[in-house]
């Protein structure tokens, strides 16, 4: 997927309805410009206009000049790539989330143990 992601020039997330979306964070973290709809948790994963663009999924119309927008200036495709790689990486690093994941079952297991006592 990312050779995939690598050669499109940009990656669009239509959905009515999402959740985190996987497909997002792997193609910023290729730096393929993404554009997403405004839903779910893609606000948490795009700054509209600094990594990536959001539209609103009824609004057509401005999916297709945010893409049209894209395809017209490099400068920016290069700018918004730059910018979702770097806050990709620190998003979906390895050793951080690790980390969290453990941190996260301790305390569920600490909280679990006052419970039993």
């Amino acid at each position: 997927m990312a050779t995939q992601y690598a050669k499109a020039h940009v990656f669009i997330c239509p959905s009515a309805i999402e959740n985190s979306p996987n497909s997002v964070g792997e193609a910023q973290l290729v730096g393929t410009p993404c554009i997403a709809s405004y839903v779910g948790g893609t606000m948490d994963m795009i700054t509209d206009g600094y990594t990536g663009f959001l539209y609103r999924f009824e609004e057509t119309a401005m999916l297709a000049k945010k893409v049209c927008n894209l395809f017209n200036n490099e400068k920016l495709c290069k700018q918004i790539s730059k910018q979702e790689k770097s806050v990709a990486q620190i998003r979906h690093d390895q050793k951080t989330n690790d980390k969290r994941l453990n941190e996260i079952y301790l305390s569920i297991l600490h909280h679990d143990n006052k419970l039993d006592i």
